[in-house]
């Protein structure tokens, strides 16, 4: 009768703990990052009598966490190109709003008005409509150089916005290593004292989720136990140990800009074959994007500076006698941030010319001028044609990086279904087996009340 009464005890605690756990599945259904549990149950060893073999009832051998190791490294893998291509999505698109363009206040409209003026010059050189001409080509100057400073520091203050998103990013990939390498050590301690570790490996597997959208990252653990993870090619935790980036600031300095190089703290070496990722992303846009775009610009203005300047300063102003030599924009111009129409013109529009002689009448510089309109002045092309190349590159970043965002989502979520399918709680299935292991214990107890009227009936033979 023990016998019989120890397996009806073992069944009721199984079950009860199988109860316990399928509580605890239903209770995270909605935890994100939550892997449901599974107990093993296996028969406990049998013990023989005189009549044969006795089973001794059930025993629970482990706490499984549900997961598959190969759909999270696929699923971390294709983070990565998540993180590198939301990055790039996300920094081209508040670029390419910064522009406005097509719009009455885009550099299209404003360089269309710029023109005009020099053909409405052109038409009228002398006289109070020469006048007029002269003060509207002034105005319509100033909003166009106007609007390329705004641009080209729209420009240059996002290649700084990135340069310190880089900066932060790097304290936040430390705080991950650290937060991984301090889950290793609870990890450890949990299973050297016998603990279920679930919830930290749950914690240490969203840390990973997390870490893998800045670059390339690898999960090995070795047979001891000891977890080791790289990111990029470098050993970064191991176990209880990690490493700590540093952003230091670069030799490299442009206009103003002053570079942030992210290296190793120990040996401010570079992170080894780093690929794709956020930071990686950053870096791009930062180095290669930002500066093209930059050189756009500059290339535009500078451009216009000796073209312009050239052909005025050859010209005859409405001074009596006639002056010349005169620059229509700013000598000192370094590039589109900072090019302005020259201050002695703004404030004296008689200065600005429009005749190659002097003579009344003439207009052959204002017509030289607006003639550049449509003239190869960029290598092949006009003003505009390279205007438009630049909004064009820019469209097609964006448009590129929105795309290959869409379709890393897509990928990466349909992987991730996947490892739902696994690790999820399916409410449906914990029910039925709450229904299975509810009525399993009502029959364990039953076991043990069989045995005790058993017990009973033998105690009133005595």
């Amino acid at each position: 009768m023990f016998e019989l009464i120890g397996i009806g005890k073992s069944a009721l605690q199984v079950n009860k703990k199988q109860l316990e756990i399928i509580g605890n599945n239903i209770a995270n259904v909605n935890t994100p990052g939550y892997s449901r549990q599974r107990a093993v149950q296996d028969q406990a060893t049998s013990i023989r009598d005189a009549l044969g073999s006795i089973g001794q009832g059930t025993v629970i051998n482990r706490i499984e966490r549900m997961r598959d190791e190969r759909l999270d490294d696929q699923y971390w893998k294709k983070q990565t190109d998540v993180g590198y291509w939301e990055a790039k999505s996300q920094n081209l698109q508040e670029l390419e709003a910064q522009l406005q363009e097509p719009s009455d206040n885009g550099l299209t409209e404003l360089f269309n008005k710029f023109w005009n003026s020099w053909d409405n010059l052109s038409n009228n050189p002398d006289g109070p409509s020469g006048d007029v001409m002269r003060i509207s080509l002034i105005q319509n100057t100033k909003n166009l150089t106007s609007r390329l400073n705004e641009v080209a520091n729209s420009v240059i203050d996002k290649r700084k916005e990135i340069n310190n998103r880089i900066s932060s990013d790097v304290d936040k990939l430390n705080s991950l290593f650290s937060d991984l390498s301090t889950l290793n050590i609870r990890i450890e301690e949990s299973k050297a004292n016998g603990q279920d570790c679930g919830s930290l490996l749950d914690q240490y597997d969203k840390k990973l989720d997390e870490l893998t959208k800045y670059g390339n990252t690898k999960l090995i653990t070795r047979n001891d136990g000891i977890r080791i993870i790289y990111f990029g090619s470098d050993e970064v935790v191991k176990g209880a140990e990690y490493r700590k980036l540093e952003a230091l600031t670069d030799s490299y300095s442009e206009s103003g800009f002053n570079r942030s190089k992210v290296v190793w703290s120990d040996n401010l070496k570079e992170v080894n074959n780093l690929k794709n990722g956020k930071l990686k992303a950053l870096e791009s846009l930062r180095d290669t994007d930002m500066k093209s775009y930059k050189d756009y610009l500059d290339t535009i203005a500078n451009t216009l500076v000796s073209k312009i300047n050239e052909l005025h300063s050859s010209g005859y102003d409405l001074q009596d006698p006639p002056g010349t030599g005169h620059n229509f924009f700013d000598e000192k111009t370094t590039g589109a941030q900072d090019i302005k129409i020259d201050s002695i013109l703004e404030a004296n529009p008689e200065f600005i010319s429009a005749s190659k002689t002097g003579e009344t009448g003439d207009n052959q510089v204002a017509l030289e001028i607006s003639q550049l309109r449509n003239g190869s002045s960029i290598g092949d092309d006009s003003f505009q044609e390279y205007y438009a190349k630049f909004l064009n590159q820019i469209g097609s970043d964006s448009d590129n990086a929105q795309n290959q965002e869409k379709i890393q989502n897509a990928t990466s979520n349909q992987i991730d279904t996947f490892r739902e399918n696994v690790k999820g709680v399916s409410i449906d299935e914990e029910t039925a087996n709450l229904i299975a292991y509810q009525q399993a214990y009502q029959a364990a107890a039953k076991i043990i009340a069989t045995a005790n009227q058993i017990m009973d009936v033998i105690m009133q033979m005595v």
